[in-house]
């Protein structure tokens, strides 16, 4: 188990994310279970949180040892020196034993995830391990920060001191509390690797902060993100009246919006709801926006429902995003939105969109304009090739069979 662990964290460098720490989990005892995650996503703070406050659930244990080092990176586990001595041999060593062990590539901050467990009934402290409860009446949290200032060796001294401090105070622990847990985390990556900045994906995943969203945009808090480049249009199918939409404020899902009548005199200004209707598929992460119930109460208050033309969907943690216009029909009303962007499930702490799936339209304006260049050089060069195969020298009006040409050169 210890040798595919290590084989994991050696290997997963190679997708490196910058920001992220390893988190490394051992103890607790045998009744103690980990919930399975995929080692490969990146985990918010909040996530951290939510994931550790599980694992301490049940059959909580009484000691909690956190060791933080400045400085950790996937990379810092596969370090050996010259005689292939790992950085770690104490925790392999531990790490091989038949104990519960859970380990997270990338965790965003983990340690403001840890001193969350304070609002569980932690008592936070960060002293030495001499000050935990050794009656176990009581939880403790006991956070070790491990200096890297008095190194004066490589880092592969530093690391294994380290590793012998830890072996040290969990053995230390484990002689007051069977059931203590010990997690190894640092503050910040230890290596960064190269990243490629992709300026147009980099615009769509960013929007303006929540207190100046712009009134094309809206928040629903702990669900989900929306926006478009301009105003929605609202158009009355019937009489032809066409209505800008500005959203107002939200209700969970319901959107409640000012239209204002486009070619008047005056302005005309009414409120209508919006209620975004989605489908969420069980076990597949995959989202679908079905439908949009649109109620104007001046008019009706019976929803009417509103089908797209075309398919928006997405993945948790992606948002989707078009930049063509999106029309929700009924047999009254036709709402258009432009180069829409949602997101479903976006962090509570953000106000940005994840990594976009856009639904790039297949002949595009710079794939007509790269078709239409192409043809015309192609059109040039044959041409330029038929006139070449066309000239006629002198040689092809000379008989062979009469009488020479000849030219008498006179003074």
């Amino acid at each position: 188990m210890i040798s595919a662990l290590f084989l994991f964290l050696s290997a997963a460098i190679l997708q490196r994310t910058f920001g992220s720490v390893p988190v490394v989990i051992w103890g607790g005892g045998n009744d103690i279970e980990y919930p399975s995650s995929s080692g490969l996503n990146k985990i918010s703070t909040n996530e951290f949180s939510d994931i550790m406050t599980k694992i301490l659930a049940e059959k909580s244990p009484s000691n909690v040892v956190v060791f933080v080092q400045e400085s950790l990176s996937l990379e810092d586990f596969g370090s050996k020196d010259a005689n292939e001595n790992s950085a770690y041999p104490n925790l392999e060593n531990e790490l091989s034993r038949d104990i519960p062990t859970k380990y997270f590539p990338y965790v965003d901050k983990p340690l403001d995830g840890l001193k969350s467990l304070s609002e569980r009934g932690f008592r936070i402290s960060e002293s030495d391990a001499k000050s935990m409860n050794q009656s176990g009446n009581s939880k403790n949290l006991l956070i070790l920060k491990l200096d890297e200032s008095d190194n004066v060796g490589d880092r592969i001294s530093l690391l294994r001191n380290h590793d012998n401090l830890i072996h040290n105070t969990c053995s230390m622990i484990k002689e007051m509390d069977k059931g203590a847990i010990c997690i190894l985390t640092g503050l910040r990556p230890s290596w960064v690797g190269p990243s490629l900045l992709r300026s147009s994906r980099h615009l769509l995943e960013t929007t303006d902060s929540a207190a100046s969203l712009p009134s094309t945009a809206f928040k629903v808090p702990k669900f989900g993100l929306f926006y478009t480049k301009q105003p929605p249009l609202l158009e009355n199918i019937k009489d032809k009246t066409q209505y800008n939409v500005t959203f107002v404020n939200t209700d969970k899902l319901s959107v409640t919006a000012d239209i204002t009548k486009l070619n008047t005199t005056s302005v005309e200004t009414s409120r209508i709801k919006l209620l975004f209707s989605f489908a969420i598929q069980n076990n597949s992460n995959h989202w679908n926006l079905d439908y949009i119930n649109l109620t104007i109460p001046y008019s009706s208050s019976v929803p009417v429902p509103m089908n797209s033309t075309s398919d928006i969907s997405g993945w948790f943690k992606y948002s989707f995003h078009t930049p063509s216009t999106v029309v929700f029909n009924s047999s009254d009303y036709k709402l258009t939105f432009y180069s829409m962007q949602v997101e479903l499930f976006n962090d509570v702490d953000r106000d940005s969109f994840s990594m976009a799936l856009d639904t790039v339209e297949f002949f595009t304006i710079p794939i007509w304009s790269g078709l239409f260049v192409t043809s015309l050089l192609i059109t040039i060069v044959l041409i330029g090739l038929s006139l070449i195969y066309d000239i006629k020298t002198m040689d092809q009006f000379d008989d062979p069979k009469g009488k020479p040409l000849t030219i008498n050169a006179s003074d």
